[in-house]
């Protein structure tokens, strides 16, 4: 489960994304600005405080349900991907759709690589 310290590192990187003091994260949240000072100083926020502070800052719930530490991630979960997800669920369909091919293009390039098929053949020199 997420530390304190952890949670307030992360909080202090979507302020920075956002350009916003704790105050605005409070008032972009619809929460008292007590609930942002009192995780600061290491008293975790509530499920509603952090989904709150999800829908403001464009992250999914469950994830800062679990850094807050409130719960222990689920067994495939990974900071990375709630952050996918997130994105994701902001994109138009045209924007998911691009995004697709590119993860499609770059898997199809790592099995290449993987089976050594981008390598060159050798040919011949020419007679």
């Amino acid at each position: 489960m997420g530390t304190p310290d952890e949670f307030i590192a992360w909080l202090d990187q979507k302020l920075r994304e956002h350009y916003w003091t704790d105050s605005q994260l409070a008032q972009a949240a619809g929460i008292s600005q007590s609930v942002i000072s009192r995780a600061r100083s290491g008293t975790r926020p509530g499920i509603e405080a952090c989904i709150a502070i999800a829908n403001a800052v464009g992250s999914h719930p469950i994830e800062v349900i679990v850094r807050a530490g409130l719960v222990p991630p689920p067994a495939d979960w990974t900071p990375d991907r709630e952050e996918w997800n997130a994105i994701f669920e902001t994109l138009g369909d045209d924007d998911r759709e691009n995004l697709l091919d590119l993860a499609r293009i770059m898997r199809t390039r790592r099995k290449r690589e993987e089976r050594g098929a981008d390598a060159k053949p050798k040919r011949e020199p020419a007679r």
